[in-house]
């Protein structure tokens, strides 16, 4: 039997970062916005710069976590097999569809 098999690419978020040139940016919330935003985790992470396209609207989307490791996979999960757009109202629009975003985490440098 012969199957022909068309899947989604999946790959770590580090390296679509780096393929497409992107920077994963990582914050700390102190104390008072988790409290003053009822927020259970204290790192959130998202691509610089990127908003996520649902239908014909752009939102906001980054990855919550217990630490920056969680934040960030939290993040490829939710981004995973979505459309990506950049400058999204200037002639340097960048759009990019993303693969299965996986996290692997690696030394900190």
């Amino acid at each position: 039997m012969k199957i022909k098999r068309n899947l989604i690419e999946r790959i770590d978020i580090a390296d679509f970062a780096e393929r497409h040139d992107l920077t994963i940016v990582v914050r700390e919330r102190g104390y008072n916005d988790m409290v003053a935003f009822n927020v259970k985790h204290a790192f959130y992470a998202y691509f610089e710069g990127a908003e996520v396209k649902e239908g014909c609207c752009l939102v906001s989307s980054y990855g919550d976590g217990a630490d920056e490791d969680d934040a960030i996979l939290s993040y490829a999960q939710s981004i995973s097999d979505k459309t990506l757009v950049f400058n999204a109202f200037s002639k340097d629009r960048r759009e990019i569809k993303t693969p299965y975003l996986s996290y692997h985490p690696r030394k900190r440098r």
